[in-house]
């Protein structure tokens, strides 16, 4: 790599880094409770009041992380979808991935939510369960007559399967409790609803271990950029690496959606990103679109429950508010350039 593009992809990885860090004191600083930066320091030093003890540990860092976790989790997941597909308007909310993991999370409300104690713990493994229930379906339905997959079919299908998973999702949360169809309700307009230090827990290992996992993949998805027969001839082995890479996606959209709720457009959207500022590598769009998958979540769940108190707005709608136009946008773009 030469050093001016050395020098270059450092200086994003430094710029974008700082940015998570300003969204992060942003995020902290902000809600009903008003918190200084001297007494957020006090406060993780062991210095703090009782209230802003309670605050920060018990109500904002839990949030905070799995805002980031998950919107890393998302972004890692579109980015794989559209290299599986080659297609760069993939997405994982679009394709039915989080139509699936919806319908996975309600079956566990409806059925399994008061088993035994820890139940919550279970949460991730059923969305991944209707994750992968609706990727099976969509790759079965959208394979040709010689095996291969139609990915602007893919696409169609995707939005098919995933009005049938939200229909039966509907369905089955019509007949929960009012509490519990309220909590429905709420994650499927993409409300982060995981604020204990408990699903901290649960999402950290989940998207780390399969966020380097999907890394371990970069180079042959760099290969199959160049074309699948091109691929071949170096020795690996196209349709494992295409199946691994549908695999962790669903494992990490899944498991992050789980937590953060039904957050559309983002895995469009910061792979996009990252590929406008780096590049095509996988090397560095992975970590890159990870970062930028945290800064988008944790800003628009921000802006969300800060700006309207008393009525806060789900992070889902200010990223769907980002993602949708853009979408539009690369639609007409592409049009333009066939």
């Amino acid at each position: 790599m030469a050093p001016k593009r050395r020098n270059s992809l450092l200086l994003y990885i430094l710029v974008t880094l700082l940015l998570v860090f300003l969204t992060f004191l942003f995020s902290i600083n902000l809600g009903s409770y008003h918190l200084s930066l001297l007494e957020v320091a006090n406060t993780l030093v062991g210095h703090g009041s009782d209230n802003s003890i309670l605050v920060l540990f018990e109500y904002r860092l839990p949030r905070i992380l799995i805002a980031l976790v998950g919107g890393a989790g998302i972004a890692v997941a579109g980015s794989l979808l559209q290299s599986y597909t080659g297609n760069h308007l993939a997405d994982t909310g679009l394709l039915g991935l989080h139509a699936g993991a919806s319908f996975g999370l309600i079956i566990f409300m409806s059925f399994f939510s008061q088993s035994f104690l820890y139940a919550e713990m279970l949460i991730p493994f059923f969305a991944f369960i209707g994750g992968i229930l609706a990727a099976i379906l969509i790759v079965y339905l959208a394979k040709s007559k010689n095996r291969t997959i139609n990915t602007n079919k893919l696409i169609l299908i995707g939005i098919a399967v995933s009005a049938l998973f939200n229909a039966i999702t509907l369905f089955l949360s019509l007949r929960l409790s009012d509490e519990t169809y309220s909590f429905a309700a709420s994650w499927l307009l993409g409300n982060i609803w995981a604020r204990d230090w408990i699903h901290v827990s649960i999402i950290l290992p989940w998207v780390a271990i399969f966020s380097l996992l999907a890394y371990r993949l970069a180079h042959p998805l760099n290969l199959l950029q160049v074309g699948d027969e091109f691929a071949q001839t170096t020795g690996i082995s196209v349709k494992y690496i295409k199946n691994n890479a549908l695999l962790l996606a669903v494992l990490l959209s899944s498991g992050s959606v789980a937590m953060v709720g039904n957050i559309s457009f983002l895995g469009l959207l910061a792979p996009h990103l990252a590929r406008q500022l780096v590049g095509s590598d996988y090397r560095l769009t992975l970590p890159l679109s990870a970062i930028l998958g945290s800064i988008i979540l944790l800003l628009s769940d921000t802006i969300g429950r800060s700006l309207f108190e008393a009525n806060p707005i789900p992070a889902g709608i200010f990223v769907a508010f980002i993602g949708g136009p853009y979408f539009i946008f690369l639609l007409l773009k592409n049009n333009r350039s066939v």
